[in-house]
């Protein structure tokens, strides 16, 4: 133990923190890897082909349930990759009238 400028003593620094389970040195804190936490969705779809079911038996049966008249599996699809993997980014792009740009006009009013 050392002591600081002020006479309290110091304790020295434990790898993974007060606890011990912290982050160890030369360890990612990304237990995954890079490609961060595996999502349900790809989870069911690496064990299904594990267990030999092929890419394509996947894909025949996905455009089987989609081309159903139900709309509601489609929703229910939609909506479930939605929730699960994430939805992907909608941009949008404000213009003016033809394609102008925006005017902005502040008026400041004194009370």
């Amino acid at each position: 133990m050392s002591v600081t400028a002020n006479d309290e003593p110091t304790r020295p620094k434990m790898i993974g923190g007060i606890t011990g389970k912290g982050f160890m040195p030369g360890q990612s804190g990304n237990p995954t890897g890079i490609a961060g936490r595996k999502r349900p969705v790809t989870e069911i779809y690496e064990e299904l082909l594990e267990d030999g079911v092929t890419k394509d038996d996947i894909k025949k049966a996905l455009r089987s349930i989609i081309k159903s008249k139900s709309s509601a599996t489609v929703q229910f699809l939609k909506e479930a990759a939605d929730r699960v993997e994430g939805k992907p980014t909608e941009r949008v792009e404000l213009t003016g009238a033809d394609g102008e740009p925006l005017q902005l006009t502040i008026k400041m009013v004194k009370k």
